[in-house]
């Protein structure tokens, strides 16, 4: 059985654990190596067993820990080349063997899990989501994307769960302690999606037959869990939709893992 958990997200750091097809993978990894040895614990996994790491790009927040973890557990590691090159010099020595590099839009497999990147609008070198497929099940994740285009969203439609970012509130982001400047790239398009925004991304992906969502990336200063729920759960009620009958709704937290999602 397929399964996701977000181990925690937010702007202090990201990492979600996706299992099947007889494989453990991390997309992302962005605290310290003891931080997300102690979050796999806490969900009954072993750091030691994880197959591989998915990185969406080379921000901190993603990548903290890719070091330790490489060097320590030897896992590889898989991004495009532009991401590659971003972080490599953080990573020290390191077996060059372990850096896989996946070309935007290409594929790839761990066992019988297979996955899948696609470019996603972030001020980034080079930032992607991916679409895992392992036992009959999809799951899609694009966190950091400062806008959703149609092709994006198609390229995620029909999955079974989507973990979506749903970073802020625009009327909180506005009058918030933000310097103007970097209020003006979180909302700018290659930003980070605010909760209307996420809402209606999720609306159509549930008219295209995903049912299951998780809400990522939240701000700690600029949003709040039941905010983001309540936002995109009015989006959903406004077309007829009801949680619990034709949807599922989870909002991932910021500092702890959270449900795991089995598909």
């Amino acid at each position: 059985m397929a399964r996701l958990c977000s181990l925690f997200s937010g702007s202090s750091g990201n990492s979600v654990l996706v299992t099947g097809g007889g494989a453990k993978i991390l997309v992302d990894a962005g605290k310290n190596a003891r931080t997300i040895e102690n979050a796999l614990k806490a969900v009954g996994e072993d750091v030691r067993c994880i197959d591989a790491i998915l990185v969406t790009h080379e921000h901190s927040d993603h990548t903290t820990a890719l070091d330790v973890l490489v060097r320590r557990y030897r896992i590889p590691v898989y991004a495009n080349e532009a991401t590659l090159r971003a972080f490599r010099p953080a990573l020290g020595a390191v077996d060059e063997s372990l850096l896989h590099v996946l070309p935007t839009g290409g594929t790839a497999s761990v066992k019988d899990l297979r996955f899948e990147s696609f470019p996603v609008p972030h001020d980034s070198v080079e930032c992607v989501g991916y679409r895992i497929e392992a036992e009959g099940s999809a799951v899609s994740l694009l966190t950091d994307v400062g806008h959703v285009p149609d092709a994006l969203l198609a390229k995620v439609s029909g999955s079974d769960l989507v973990f979506l970012e749903a970073n802020h509130d625009v009327g909180m982001l506005k009058v918030g302690p933000y310097p103007w400047p970097l209020k003006k790239r979180i909302l700018g398009p290659f930003g980070h999606l605010s909760n209307e925004d996420c809402g209606a991304a999720v609306r159509f992906l549930l008219d295209n037959g995903t049912e299951r969502f998780v809400l990522g990336h939240l701000s700690h200063e600029n949003n709040f869990p039941q905010l983001a729920y309540q936002t995109v759960y009015a989006a959903l009620e406004a077309c007829g939709a009801k949680a619990g009958v034709d949807y599922d709704l989870d909002v991932a937290p910021r500092e702890a893992p959270g449900d795991i999602h089995e598909l």
